[in-house]
């Protein structure tokens, strides 16, 4: 899809954990770009989107969870709630509990991201 490739001026930050920020450059870039609210979406919303915002938030970020902007795949048969009850309660989760001391977790619709 080329509108999500990388332009030759953007970083790129290859990830092998749930967690964006294990073992990868994602801390020292965005913090050279001076970033104070990391805006998340994508994939695995039980898995790399609940890791990742953890661990934004402990690290001293705001995060802005865009509500809907994060799937699964339906875990049913493991016995896991359905895919539509993880991502509500993933969205619900970023703004309650989601605060450590000076830092908090939110959920914001898609109308309300900007850049």
């Amino acid at each position: 899809m080329p509108e999500l490739e990388p332009g030759a001026d953007e970083p790129l930050v290859e990830k092998s954990y749930g967690d964006a920020f294990a073992e990868t450059s994602l801390e020292q870039t965005i913090a050279g770009l001076g970033v104070a609210e990391i805006v998340l979406v994508g994939a695995a919303s039980e898995q790399c989107i609940r890791c990742t915002m953890h661990s934004a938030v402990i690290r001293g970020y705001d995060v802005a969870l865009v509500a809907g902007g994060h799937t699964t795949v339906d875990l049913t048969d493991f016995g896991l709630p359905d895919p539509a009850t993880v991502i509500g309660f993933m969205d619900a989760i970023a703004g309650f509990g989601m605060e450590w001391p000076g830092r908090r977790g939110r959920s914001v619709s898609p109308a309300e991201v900007g850049f």
